[in-house]
């Protein structure tokens, strides 16, 4: 077996000559559509190269309905190759950051509204808002009953850590832990400055820095707001800032100062186990694709529908968390969320919605007020009767119609696009089905400009029987743009970017063999890893991360860059991949073997 050098590596990556490919692939996947769905007008566009035309064609077909699932499918697949590939914006005549910014202010002019509505809701003399009284103390109980009536804030502090992604004073591509220990200034704001200082005190594995900085002459386990005052800069707002969304808009998200997200990570994460405890898990997405999936063949009113939001965390009101939640809860989380956000170099703005993306308690406390929606709007029980994730919202026909009232009075709106009440499809948590058939599409979000991204698609684009047909046209005409001598065939499935999982026999029996000596298959694999950090940190920060779980000799890494190798692998044919197996490390010399898992 010939093992690619990695210098012939790097030349494979360069030489790739993948232009044509995309416009190749959508000619073929418009002729697959035509013929399924009878219509030319997208390939009509294509070839006359009016690529605003065809891109606004194309998005807009996932917005509607089709008589049966193979149309629906074709319909949803071409889209899906289109809305989120990154397109060069000048290409097809958008502004993906002025949408983006747009939307965010509609969200924030929209929770103004909202929050006025609450004040004069609570004014004595408002008799009009006494009807949704009711719902809303419904809505109060409920989540009284999840969170109790104060904040178990030891237990906050136990589960606050600093996370891996960018914060205001630690941005780009390096933000392991390593430089944020390291960083000369922590941020937070004012108010949550106190619950930051008993955090750190709670982790002794971050005190280290706080005892080094003050100069003092041994370890301590306590840390004072004075103390965490001398080593941390105050701010007053957020940075607002974009991530790739679709090619027609960004991602509003906000960077969060470090000390803020510490302790926004602790309150996110025990108000996700007192979901749980209520049977709505957070890390399991899989209760919403199954009731989907029942919905889809149930059209009676005690079958499943699916809601979906737009901006559903853009517009989650100040106003709204403050009358819902128990006024000690409100009042913690109120204090450890950034209160402003600041856009390029436009002045401060105070937010008139309570949290965003990029907050570390957002998700689950969204997904708190929109299961508490569903209890109001008695839809039963959560997790059997009903189920939230995040904005995706499963719930019975005979409850939708007042489930999406209620949230349109809160401020939220519904995505039409996304939202099945009747018909035969259902979509939720990236799951699509009709009438119980899958129909999910596979979206191509990722350039075609590497092996790794060639690889990607030869794989996903066949993750069902569907994409298998719609690209068997396609994805031979993929793997020969791959040079011969890096198209790694292999027996068993892997990775989506390190090589190609399994193909008919005749196809791909050359590109592996038989160990004799091990009695085993082995093929080539690509191996990426995240790029080592460029700085030598002190021994006590190289400490912290073995303390904190880390079994790598390089803890510290970058979030972007990544170091890629190919490598030998052999697996018996008899045992589970999952649970056996080991890799040749191509980089030593001499070759060694290293067991990377064992197991009958």
């Amino acid at each position: 077996m010939k093992v690619p050098s990695p210098t012939r590596l790097k030349q494979a990556q360069r030489a790739l000559r993948t232009k044509g490919l995309y416009p190749k692939i959508l000619r073929y996947s418009c002729v697959r559509y035509a013929r399924i769905a009878h219509d030319s007008a997208p390939l009509k566009l294509l070839l006359e190269g009016d690529w605003p035309a065809f891109y606004a064609y194309t998005d807009a077909l996932s917005g509607q309905l089709y008589p049966d699932a193979a149309k629906h499918f074709a319909a949803h697949q071409l889209s899906a190759l289109v809305k989120k590939y990154p397109w060069n914006p000048k290409v097809v005549n958008l502004d993906p950051e002025q949408a983006a910014k747009d939307s965010f202010k509609a969200s924030e002019h929209r929770c103004r509204r909202v929050n006025q509505w609450f004040q004069a809701l609570q004014s004595p003399d408002n008799k009009g808002g006494r009807s949704i009284h009711g719902l809303l103390s419904s809505m109060q109980q409920w989540i009284r009953y999840v969170v109790k009536d104060k904040p178990d804030l030891r237990r906050i502090y136990d589960h606050a850590d600093i996370t891996g992604g960018a914060t205001l004073c630690v941005s780009g591509d390096a933000t392991n832990l390593g430089r944020k220990l390291t960083a000369e200034r922590w941020t937070c704001t004012p108010t949550a400055l106190p619950y930051f200082a008993a955090a750190l005190s709670s982790n002794h594995h971050y005190v280290q820095k706080v005892a080094r900085n003050n100069g003092l002459g041994q370890f301590s386990l306590h840390v004072s707001a004075t103390d965490a005052a001398r080593y941390i800069e105050i701010v007053h707002a957020s940075k607002l800032a974009f991530v790739p969304k679709t090619a027609k808009t960004l991602r509003s998200i906000n960077v969060e100062p470090l000390g803020n997200g510490l302790v926004q990570k602790g309150a996110g994460e025990v108000l996700r186990l007192n979901l749980k405890r209520v049977g709505l898990d957070l890390t399991d997405q899989t209760l919403n694709q199954r009731m989907a999936h029942d919905g889809s063949l149930d059209e009676s009113e005690d079958g499943f529908c699916t809601i979906d939001l737009a901006s559903a965390s853009d517009s989650v009101s100040i106003g709204l968390v403050q009358y819902l939640l128990p006024s000690d809860w409100f009042s913690f989380l109120n204090r450890i969320r950034s209160p402003s956000y600041r856009l390029e170099k436009q002045p401060e703005q105070r937010f008139e919605k309570f949290c965003s993306m990029g907050n570390g308690f957002c998700f689950p406390l969204e997904t708190l007020i929109f299961a508490a929606v569903c209890i109001a709007c008695k839809c039963g029980v959560p997790g059997r009767d009903f189920s939230v994730y995040g904005d995706d919202i499963v719930v019975r026909r005979k409850s939708a119609g007042e489930v999406i009232r209620l949230l349109a009075r809160l401020g939220f709106k519904c995505n039409s696009r996304k939202t099945f009440v009747s018909g035969p499809f259902r979509e939720s948590c990236g799951a699509n089905w009709y009438r119980g058939d899958d129909v999910t599409p596979f979206t191509l979000d990722f350039p075609l400009d590497s092996l790794q991204g060639l690889f990607k698609f030869a794989n996903l684009s066949r993750r069902n029987s569907r994409t298998k047909e719609f690209f068997s046209d396609v994805i031979w005409r993929v793997i020969r743009h791959v040079p011969e001598d890096f198209r790694f065939f292999r027996p068993f499935d892997g990775a989506p970017d390190t090589g190609i999982d399994p193909w008919e026999v005749e196809f791909t029996s050359k590109y592996w063999d038989r160990n004799r000596g091990l009695q085993c298959s082995r093929w080539l694999e690509l191996e990426s890893r995240p790029a080592k950090d460029t700085i030598e940190y002190p021994p006590w920060v190289v400490m912290t991360a073995a303390l904190r779980g880390s079994m790598s000799a390089a803890p510290f890494t970058y979030r972007r860059k990544s170091v890629t190798r190919v490598r030998v692998i052999a697996r018996s044919g008899g045992l589970k991949p999952s649970t056996t197996g080991f890799a040749l490390d191509l980089q030593a010399r001499p070759p060694r073997w290293n067991i990377c898992a064992f197991g009958r």
